[in-house]
């Protein structure tokens, strides 16, 4: 099984919320990732994880 880490996930919520308007409170509360905890993960296809992640955080309607 892969490690996770945690640095990592950090600086991809930083990353993606720069994207985001500055108050937008649901962003602002998803920096706080001390509230997140790891419940389990299921092998599924990367590229369906990508497309799944990319619809629900918007990307695909912010981008032209």
């Amino acid at each position: 099984m892969e490690q996770i880490n945690p640095d990592t996930i950090h600086r991809l919520i930083a990353s993606l919320t720069r994207l985001l308007p500055e108050d937008d409170e649901q962003a602002v509360s998803a920096v706080n990732t001390k509230d997140l905890t790891f419940r389990g993960s299921r092998q599924l296809g990367g590229s369906w994880l990508l497309c799944e992640l990319w619809q629900r955080l918007k990307i695909d309607r912010a981008l032209p």
